[in-house]
């Protein structure tokens, strides 16, 4: 059989704490936040793009549960009153990708559970959504997969770890909603499970679209004190890396401003 829980509440809000999509921000550079918090605050308008995701995640999640049909999907959808035309481009290039994957990964598991909303364990107010969990019950393997529809710059399942070229970084918004979801639906974490971890980018660039990598429940536990940790300091360190981008910090960060010109100093000079 299968689980199909939605919860329609919370997929549009973000934890003001830490989220899947900050985590990595948190855990690499904890100090982003006291930088962040000298800039004025700014409206967060949704871009064009974040609303094209938005609908092609829910046009997956539709298909998934049989409101909707691959060959008959709508000319448009209108999310936040924006239309957002589904082009046979969007559904080539999008949708026909992502749910291949589906009908491939609905022969491996027994279970699965949609949109679930998990909470990380002992930060409070730290929540994010799981785009899907899946069980395969015969093998003892747990899996956690996140969509993202995005074009252009590839999000990957594990970096290279910028500290040790032999290492590798597990994506730290997949590792977010695994450590949560077994938290919150331990069910699907039994004793001696294997967890396996994938990102669906359809329209990565100059990469596969699919990337996966295996974690421990150990490898779990390890990310959990380490994001609690970050949260708990005193005096955070900043650190430059690939978790800068789009943040808003960037312009007053001493690592990406870096020592500007003194002016003052040329004054003095006879």
């Amino acid at each position: 059989g299968t689980i199909n829980k939605r919860n329609y509440l919370m997929p549009s809000k973000h934890s003001s704490v830490v989220g899947g999509s900050s985590a990595a921000r948190k855990i690499n550079c904890p100090g982003a936040d006291l930088l962040l918090a000298q800039l004025p605050e700014v409206t967060n308008r949704d871009s064009f793009f974040s609303l094209e995701g938005t609908v092609l995640h829910t046009l997956m999640e539709r298909l998934i549960t049989g409101k909707l049909k691959i060959g008959a999907l709508p000319v448009a959808m209108i999310e936040k009153g924006t239309e957002i035309r589904i082009t046979p481009e969007l559904i080539h290039d999008a949708i026909a990708p992502a749910w291949a994957y589906w009908q491939d990964f609905l022969q491996k598991i027994d279970t699965w559970q949609l949109e679930t909303e998990v909470e990380f364990p002992g930060i409070p107010g730290a929540f994010g959504t799981a785009d899907v969990i899946g069980r395969d019950d015969r093998d003892n393997i747990t899996y956690v997969t996140d969509w993202k529809f995005g074009s252009g710059e590839a999000v990957k399942a594990v970096y290279p770890d910028g500290d040790d070229l032999f290492a590798e970084i597990v994506n730290e918004q997949l590792m977010f909603y695994a450590c949560g979801a077994r938290h919150t639906q331990p069910e699907f974490f039994p004793p001696g499970c294997r967890v396996i971890l994938t990102i669906v980018q359809p329209r990565a660039r100059g990469q596969d679209p699919i990337t996966w990598c295996e974690v421990t429940l150990e490898e779990m536990d390890e990310f959990e004190v380490l994001l609690r940790h970050a949260m708990k300091m005193k005096d955070p360190p900043t650190k430059k890396g690939r978790w800068c981008r789009f943040q808003a910090c960037q312009t007053i960060c001493p690592h990406h401003a870096g020592p500007l010109l003194d002016l003052s100093a040329l004054h003095n000079t006879p």
